[in-house]
Order: C-alpha cells, then structure tokens, then sequence
C-alpha cells in the first residue's frame, strides 16, 4: 500500500497523485488490489470516512452495479443499502467529480469558491435535490461522487462519504479529476484481462458449436448429393438398357450402329455421376481414373479386340466440365474403333489417349493408329458435337489429318473447375 498523507500546505496534492498514479498503474492486471488501493489511498490522502469503488457492470437502461472494494470493510454494508444504489443510479448523468450534501445541501456553494460547478454536472429537473437528500442520508457530512468513464462508457464509479477536509474541497476535486480517468482505463483493462480466458472459451465454445452445425449441414449436403448422382446413374442406365434392347431388335445395320453410339454417349455421362458417386469429393472427377474407364467401356462396345494406350497425369475436373470432356473422349475413341475396324484387311488398330499439364494448362490428345482415314473425317453430327463441346469449355482445338492421326485439345485450368 502507498503511504500517503493529507496535505497540510507542505507537499502539494499533485505530488501525492503521482505517486497513487504509478502504484496504481503498477497493479493495473489485477482490479480488486487496484481498487482496494485506490480506496485506501484516497481515505488516506484526503481524509473521508469512507470510499467505495464501485464497477459498473452493465450498460444499459437498469444499471447493474458491482463493488470492487470499500475502505473500511466494515462499512462494507452500506453499499448494499437501496439508497447507495439509487445514488450510483443517479449519478450516471454525472461527468467529473461532483460533491453533495454537508451544511450547505448544495452542489458547490462556497465549498467550491469561484470554479463553481460545471454545466455538464447539472442533472435532470428534479434528480438534484434527491442526489442531495440520498448523500446526505447516507453521512451527514460532505460527500463526492467519482465518475469513472472510457470511451463514452461509463466503467463506474467512486464514493466517498463523510469528507473531513471541507477547506481545500477544490483542490480534492481537482486530484479526484486527476486520477478517474487513469482509473477507468485501468479498470476497464483489467477487466478485459480477467475475463479475457472465460471470454476465449465462450467465443471457442461457440465456433465449435457453429463448426457442428456446419459440419452436419456440409454432411446432409454430401448425402443428398450421392442420391442425386446415385438417382441420375440409375436414370441413364435404364435409358441405356432401353436403347440396348431396341439395337437388339433393329434389322438395319446404320439403325444399330446409331443407337451404338447413343449408347455410349450415355454411357460416358453416366459414368461421371458414378465416379462421383463412388469419390470422397462430390465436385469433382479425378480424371486420371475416369478417362481410362470411359475409354475401355467405349471400346468394348464398339471394338473389343481395340487396344488402347495412356498417358493420363492426375487431373480434376468439375462436373460441369467432365461431363463435356467425356463425351468428346467418347466420342472420338467410339469413331477410332469404327474406323480401326472398318480398315481393310487391317488387324485391330490401337488408339493412344493421353492428357498432359502443360504450365496450368492441360493438352488433351485422342489418336488413332491404323484406322481408315484420319478421326478429321468422322461423320458431320460427330464432329459437329466434339466441336461445340470444345467450345463449351472455351478450349482450343485441332484435327490433324491424314491416317493415324488424331485430334489434340488445349485446355486451361479453368476449364476445368467451371
């Protein structure tokens, strides 16, 4: 505790405050010490019966109000008394230090000489003369109240009842002016501080909660998301076996190869939602797994004994990408295997697919080995169909002619997440 004396015209009241500053700011992490030296302090210095340093807890409309300390603890009691809380409730249209009550039942008077009070001291018609009456029911004797705000806030309040030193009253209030505002941010950081643990386990508490809910909600998603794709699949396969049935039946070679190639057109789709399906990510296709696939079942379904190379690097692709990028791998490996087989005396041909990443683009490569005449020359609606679906994912594209060659798409990265 700081030992500090009234003044008696030897050591100025600056000096004293000084030192009450620093000791305070040096106990600034702990609010009650702090306020608890504050008390003792002021009692001591200034000579008054007794302080209360009160927090102001809520800021609201009814004010809630909690001690902190009161010098001495055995007047501790007082503060509990409705008319020390209808004082505290009061006082918060108060802005600095403001004595009441005594002889005079006066705010300053001649207790305050020529400083008189401040305008921004005067309360609302008819709440003066009660702040009078309650103060002076509470000690018959001078009492001040202390308003401690930060920030436009009002952090509390500091009480004191029964002021000895009634000569040097404008000297009090100018100490008392000196050291609220060092006090209100000093209580409201220690506050902080204080809570600031339960404050970080209630905001982490909080996140956690929301992290559930978000959680159950991306978990939901997933789940309705498979069944849509599960549902689609399914779709497309009855779709399918229809169109197998009706090959089965047609009697005109062209019918039956027409409904070949629908078939695989399908098919290239509706692997995509079983790729989906299947995946751990629901957004995307991994493509170095679904292209081999894609081509395998093309090529089984239009020519079995077709042998087929790759040289895919890992790759992933939105759904609203793959499903256009299958259908043209489709379509031009269905058109290898027709040619491959249509060459004449010619064994089964072999066709090399390969994607590349090129500095975040990709090049895209279908060709044809053996086949009769380059895949430049598929029919008019293939290669009207490969080419609007190059465009559909804004790539660049290139037939290049002549036997055994192919057809090489450019696509950017991009592309591929649209």
């Amino acid at each position: 505790m700081v030992e500090l004396q009234p003044s008696s015209g030897g050591v100025p009241y600056s000096i004293l405050i000084a030192d009450l500053l620093q000791a305070l700011l040096a106990k600034a992490e702990n609010p009650r010490t702090c306020a608890e030296l504050l008390g003792e302090s002021v009692r001591g210095l200034i000579g008054v019966k007794s302080v209360y340093v009160v927090r102001c807890a809520e800021a609201s409309a009814s004010h809630r109000h909690e001690l902190l300390s009161a010098v001495p603890a055995r007047r501790a009691g007082i503060a509990a008394d409705p008319r020390f809380l209808e004082l505290l409730e009061l006082s918060h249209r108060l802005e600095r230090p403001t004595p009441l009550g005594g002889e005079t039942g006066k705010i300053g008077g001649d207790r305050l000489g020529a400083r008189g009070p401040s305008t921004g001291d005067r309360l609302e018609a008819g709440s003066e003369p009660r702040l009078e009456k309650l103060a002076a029911d509470l000690d018959p004797k001078l009492s001040i109240i202390v308003p401690l705000s930060y920030g436009g806030r009002r952090m509390g309040a500091v009480v004191l009842l029964g002021i000895m030193d009634q000569a040097n009253i404008a000297g009090i209030l100018d100490a008392l002016s000196s050291i609220a505002g060092v006090f209100a941010l000093i209580l409201r950081n220690a506050f902080l501080y204080e809570n600031l643990e339960e404050a970080v386990a209630e905001r982490t508490a909080w996140l956690e909660a929301e992290r559930a809910k978000l959680q159950a909600a991306v978990d939901e998603r997933q789940v309705l998301l498979r069944e849509i794709h599960h549902r689609v699949k399914n779709n497309l396969q009855i779709v399918d076996s229809l169109l197998h049935l009706q090959g089965e039946l047609a009697e005109d070679d062209a019918a039956a190869k027409a409904l070949l190639i629908a078939r695989s057109r399908i098919g290239a789709m509706s692997m995509v939602h079983q790729e989906l399906y299947a995946a751990d990510e629901l957004s995307s296709v991994e493509l170095s797994a679904y292209v081999p696939k894609l081509v395998r079942m093309a090529l089984e379904a239009a020519a079995p004994s077709m042998e087929a190379r790759f040289e895919i690097d890992r790759a992933k692709a939105s759904l609203g990408a793959a499903i256009p990028l299958g259908l043209i791998i489709n379509e031009l490996a269905v058109e290898a295997a027709v040619r491959s087989a249509a060459a004449a005396g010619a064994e089964a041909g072999s066709l090399f697919v390969g994607l590349k990443a090129r500095d975040g683009s990709y090049e895209l490569r279908i060709a044809a080995e053996d086949a009769a005449g380059g895949l430049e020359a598929a029919p008019k609606l293939g290669r009207a169909l490969v080419e609007a679906l190059a465009g559909q994912l804004g790539a660049r594209f290139a037939w290049e002619p002549g036997g055994g060659a192919g057809f090489t798409l450019y696509l950017s990265a991009e592309a591929l997440r649209r």
